[in-house]
């Protein structure tokens, strides 16, 4: 059942756009989103369809350049502004502003837990939640200036886990999803950048959504929503468009330039825009699926188990459902796979789960072959879990955080 609390008008601005390099050549393309950014990864995966791909290259050697202690562990994937800032949150409930060398630039106290991404929006506005269960009383979205002052913030319904935020097109409204557990009421809420709730749209029972974090159809009409077994299609102003079941949890979601989405489920799903299934492919993302992510030349990465086999593994497929290939990455994967210009696929792993001398980090060639492999370690030699998902940045560098155990780092890999 969906309830729609509250709305006021829609308002538009024009802005900032994402241009890849000239030289790009392949089948997909960003869309226009003025709202956004224009900087090397200004939010969760990348962009607002969570493509994972970045116009850049990534690093090419493997090699740690620094690592910058955030005090607790760092589940937040880290967002890269044009000047090369690094923006990250912490579980010690301060968001980070770190320069490209590791040295800080200021950090700013929430009232909780920061595990989601932030959002670089065009007009100078940071948004970032805080907020982690099972204290729902701390969970609000923030919004900052660059210099890391409060403009305001928006005290939420419940808290969230990975929900990141996502912008509209036109920059003037940020999309939050948050929960309150299993077989609780969950909300997705639309937010202007002043502050003030457009909208809520509430949801109970057993298509519960599950708090992860929506996407957007590339014209920004229509939000992807997950949910414990569905995904949905809702639109700008809070109305339910249709409902797709899977037989499991459900990933966030991934759009390609067709406004075709991609969801790591029970199984791999191909569903049109229409809400069909188009095809999908065999192979169990359990219990907090990674979402897929969408390469330049449309090639889409899945990290799901191998039925039979232990451990994780990438899968490559077209868009039409063929595999490319499949490699593997790890004993447990919760980190969602990204790419680069040229293709390469990065993805860390759960340390936790690994010997005391297995790889937490990977690089994969668009063939399929290792480009390398590291270990990521803490400074007393453990290897901690890598559940954020890495961020690509310019001048050939990769940015990732780690958490427990004794995981509170952020590395700089070039």
């Amino acid at each position: 059942m969906f309830v729609l609390i509250s709305f006021c008008a829609l308002m538009c601005k024009k802005g900032g756009t994402i241009t890849p390099p000239v030289e790009l050549v392949g089948t997909q393309h960003y869309a226009d989103w003025p709202g956004l950014a224009n900087s090397p990864w200004p939010m969760f995966m990348h962009d607002p369809q969570h493509t994972g791909r970045s116009p850049y290259k990534g690093p090419q050697i493997g090699a740690v350049q620094w690592r910058f202690d955030a005090t607790s562990w760092v589940y937040s994937s880290p967002v890269i502004d044009q000047d090369g800032t690094i923006y990250v949150g912490s579980s010690d409930h301060y968001f980070y502003a770190i320069s490209p060398d590791g040295s800080v630039k200021w950090k700013y106290l929430t009232l909780g837990e920061i595990i989601t991404s932030a959002i670089l929006a065009s007009d100078g506005t940071i948004y970032v939640i805080a907020g982690v269960a099972p204290n729902a009383s701390n969970s609000a979205l923030y919004a900052l200036d660059r210099s890391g002052n409060l403009k305001w913030n928006y005290q939420l319904h419940g808290f969230t886990s990975f929900c990141d935020p996502t912008i509209a097109k036109d920059g003037k409204t940020v999309y939050v999803h948050t929960g309150l557990g299993y077989n609780n009421p969950s909300w997705l809420s639309a937010i202007t950048s002043a502050g003030v709730l457009r909208w809520t749209l509430q949801q109970q029972g057993d298509s519960l959504f599950d708090v992860w974090s929506p996407a957007f159809s590339p014209d920004g009409t229509t939000l992807y929503v997950t949910g414990i077994k569905y995904l949905f299609a809702v639109d700008t102003s809070g109305t339910l468009r249709w409902e797709f079941y899977t037989g499991g949890d459900v990933s966030s979601p991934a759009v390609d330039n067709d406004g075709n989405v991609y969801i790591t489920s029970d199984k791999f799903y191909s569903i049109n825009p229409n809400g069909r299934l188009q095809w999908s492919q065999i192979g169990s993302s359990g219990n907090e699926p990674p979402a897929p992510s969408i390469g330049w030349d449309g090639t889409i990465y899945a990290s799901l188990a191998e039925t039979g086999l232990s451990g994780d593994y990438i899968h490559a497929y077209n868009k039409f459902g063929t595999p490319s290939w499949t490699q593997y990455v790890g004993g447990f994967s919760q980190g969602n796979p990204i790419s680069d210009i040229d293709g390469t696929v990065y993805v860390g792993s759960v340390g936790r789960f690994l010997t005391p001398d297995s790889t937490n980090l990977y690089a994969i060639n668009a063939n399929g072959t290792y480009k390398f492999k590291v270990i990521l370690r803490s400074p007393d030699g453990s290897i901690p879990d890598i559940t954020s998902r890495p961020a690509i940045g310019s001048l050939n560098k990769l940015y990732v955080g780690c958490d427990k155990p004794h995981g509170q780092y952020l590395f700089s890999i070039q």
